[in-house]
């Protein structure tokens, strides 16, 4: 099998812990049985080769290098060059919208009361290029292989709803005004948009780091973002718990280019997340944090919008005063379940198989429970101070339940679930690997 064929191994040993390397991928299809995935916790611990790092950067830059023409827009690089660790939900379909900005400083000139030259420089437009139906990327947790950010942990979980909205149209139109003319002519006070708005609320929204196109992370420039080092070969272990119940909701103001994204929001979601043991938080967290745009009070350093709020967040809308765009009760799909990919997947240019060779040790999933990774009480209950997997007892006793998900050992090889959603299906070649997981 192929190196991109190749997935992530599960481990075991006679001791409590145990590791696998898989050369394939396991899979829970259960459609009647779906988990709730909108609060959660999932713990993976995991290794990557060398020679996975090295297919996976190929994908990426096969992806980059090679990019459809510019009337092509939608999901083109789903998953491009991601090392996957679980992916969840189906790949679902939607509708790209590509709007470009229309002269964003539109500057204007005429002459004044006093026949001197002056800009009026007014507010910028929009227009849409293209709308095509496209493939979404589905919920995943990775390992970005290549390009600037390789190393960087990716989170993605895909909603299933589109966000709704009143006044929240986007005004498509380049930027027309009345022009006084002549000297002894007033300043227009504003301009004259003619042209049709577009509902921003259309597309489904999502959470986490990962951008639309799979090609790069959705945050600004030079925002350090959870990561590993490239080409590490050595072992690790992502902590990743999130409640998005609450879902997402802004207002539009006026003069909004001067807020900041906390000033704007009216409810907003929440992941954690520990890297190595290492909590990650604020503008190190693997989402659009809420203050990663500025911030007027403090923000909590959990907090995240979802892709469509984050989006239209600054845009040219059509009734700023009353505008408001909310993901009020989000779901995440989340059949089917694989681990460390699905079979294939689609893109806008053809079908890829995102599953790479990796090795995996003790990998947990709770529902209907999320945690604080900040506390390091909280962190012990799956990962010891030696840096080694805890007792899987620990964590369920803390949290009242046992994990719907709980592969180790010969699970891994099995399918055999020890958690409570039942047993996955494997495929491919998974093997036991030598080396106990250890930080």
């Amino acid at each position: 099998m192929s190196t991109r064929a190749a997935a992530a191994p599960a481990k075991t040993t006679s001791s409590s812990f145990s590791w696998r390397e898989i050369m394939g991928f396991l899979k829970r299809d259960n459609p009647d049985a779906p988990l709730n995935m909108t609060k959660a916790i999932v713990v993976a611990w995991f290794m990557i080769p060398e020679e996975t790092w090295i297919a996976a950067a190929a994908d990426w830059t096969a992806a980059t290098s090679d990019l459809p023409d510019p009337s092509e827009h939608g999901f083109n690089n789903v998953m491009a060059g991601i090392i996957p660790i679980i992916t969840w939900g189906p790949q679902q379909t939607d509708t790209y919208y590509d709007i470009d900005l229309v002269d964003p400083l539109c500057d204007h000139y005429y002459n004044d009361a006093f026949g001197n030259p002056t800009i009026y420089r007014s507010t910028p437009g929009y227009s849409i290029d293209e709308l095509n139906d496209t493939p979404t990327q589905p919920s995943f947790i990775g390992i970005r292989a290549g390009g600037p950010n390789a190393g960087s942990l990716v989170v993605h979980l895909q909603s299933g709803d589109s966000p709704t909205g009143s006044n929240m149209d986007i005004r498509l139109t380049a930027c027309t005004y009345t022009d006084p003319g002549t000297p002894g002519a007033t300043q227009p006070e504003s301009q004259i948009f003619t042209d049709a708005t577009y509902a921003v609320a259309s597309t489904k929204g999502y959470f986490g780091n990962s951008d639309q196109t799979g090609i790069g992370d959705d945050i600004p420039d030079g925002t350090q973002q959870p990561s590993i080092v490239s080409l590490s070969t050595g072992w690790h272990v992502a902590v990743i718990s999130w409640d998005v119940t609450g879902g997402n909701a802004i207002h539009a103001v006026d003069n909004g280019l001067h807020l900041t994204m906390e000033q704007i929001t009216d409810a907003y979601s929440m992941l954690w997340c520990a890297l190595d043991d290492v909590n990650k938080s604020g503008e190190n967290l693997p989402a659009l944090w809420l203050g990663m745009y500025g911030t007027n009070t403090p923000v909590d350093p959990n907090a995240m919008q979802s892709s469509n709020c984050k989006a239209a967040a600054f845009s040219n809308f059509s009734d700023p005063d009353a505008g408001t765009l909310a993901l009020s009760s989000p779901t995440i799909p989340s059949n089917p379940i694989c681990i460390p990919g699905p079979a294939s997947l689609n893109r806008d240019s053809g079908t890829i198989v995102p599953v790479y060779k990796i090795r995996m040790a003790d990998l947990q999933i709770f529902t209907d429970r999320s945690i604080d990774t900040s506390d390091i009480t909280k962190r012990r209950l799956f990962v010891t101070s030696t840096g080694r997997p805890a007792d899987p007892a620990i964590a369920a006793s803390a949290l009242g339940k046992a994990p719907e998900v709980l592969l180790r050992g010969g699970g891994f090889i099995t399918g055999t679930n020890l958690g409570t959603a039942g047993n996955f299906t494997p495929t491919g070649t998974i093997t036991a690997y030598g080396t106990a997981p250890s930080l």
